[in-house]
């Protein structure tokens, strides 16, 4: 016997095997009911057996359906992973690169960017490297790494084209049992007599360490540094245990720890402005890596 099974009509029996009821699956699909109860039983017909059982207020599988309904979510599957892979090979589109990134892009810009590159190209390889700005710049320099996120703003080598895909601000992160964590407001004043964990410097091209001793030269503090560490989720790790506080930003409050708070500095400086930037070398003609920028800076503005 020749079938003639449609992806549509295998769209509607799982829908409808998921709702319950002819009603529910119909909203589901946003079309009318009787529609979708012909669709069903054309479906029957072709396959010469009864996939549900019919009751007044919905419906249930019969042993035929439940033995169909795996092999249909897998021809559904199978078919929207066809559709991804012909897209993405239309669009010329593949490959493989290597891509840098700062610590704290990992928590803010990454996992939205990568998840949807990734459903947009999903034939696409992509080497991943973690790096403080000025090894990710010499990484570029060497042709170790295709393209690379660094925290801005930054002073790059003028063969490195930057551009600009994510805005923040500092953040004053301090323990829930320190003082700060329940004054009203904050200014730069309050800051002068804390002690402070900071980032370690990350050599020649400006990092976060920087940008936080700028914050403070701006408001005429020189401030108490205790202890220094190369990663965010350590910094909050040391104001969590009541080492000092730390001026993070703001967006990675999605690390935090509980015994942690996020407070807004009413009068920080303009230095206390951060973001991260796509960086590539200018004569870069990796497709697949120019898709990811061009991405980026689609999200930035959305």
């Amino acid at each position: 016997m020749h079938l003639t099974v449609k992806l549509q009509q295998l769209r509607h029996f799982v829908t409808l095997a998921d709702a319950g009821s002819f009603t529910l699956a119909a909203e589901r699909l946003h079309m009318a009911q009787p529609p979708l109860s012909v669709s069903i039983r054309k479906l029957e017909e072709e396959l010469g057996t009864e996939l549900f059982t019919r009751y007044a207020r919905g419906v249930a599988l019969t042993p035929s359906g439940a033995a169909a309904l795996m092999e249909a979510r897998r021809a559904l599957f199978h078919s929207a992973e066809a559709v991804r892979a012909a897209r993405a090979a239309s669009s010329g589109v593949k490959g493989r690169f290597k891509l840098g990134f700062a610590s704290s892009s990992a928590l803010v810009v990454l996992p939205k960017l990568l998840r949807a590159y990734r459903q947009q190209f999903p034939e696409v390889q992509i080497a991943l490297r973690e790096r403080d700005n000025t090894t990710l710049v010499e990484a570029l320099l060497s042709g170790e790494l295709d393209v690379g996120i660094i925290r801005s703003p930054s002073i790059l080598p003028p063969e490195v084209s930057l551009v600009e895909i994510e805005r923040d601000t500092l953040s004053l992160v301090v323990s829930r049992e320190a003082p700060l964590a329940y004054k009203k407001s904050i200014v730069m004043a309050d800051l002068a007599n804390e002690e402070f964990v900071n980032y370690t410097a990350s050599g020649r091209i400006p990092g976060l360490n920087a940008i936080v001793q700028n914050v403070f030269l701006s408001a005429g503090i020189a401030p108490r540094v205790v202890q220094e560490a190369l990663q965010i989720n350590t910094l909050i790790g040391l104001v969590a245990a009541g080492i000092g506080c730390a001026l993070i930003p703001s967006k990675c409050r999605v690390a935090a720890l509980p015994d942690v708070i996020f407070r807004q500095i009413d009068d920080l400086p303009a230095a206390g402005g951060v973001g991260s930037s796509f960086c590539h070398l200018a004569d870069l003609d990796n497709k697949a890596a120019l898709a990811l920028k061009d991405l980026a800076i689609q999200q930035s503005i959305a």
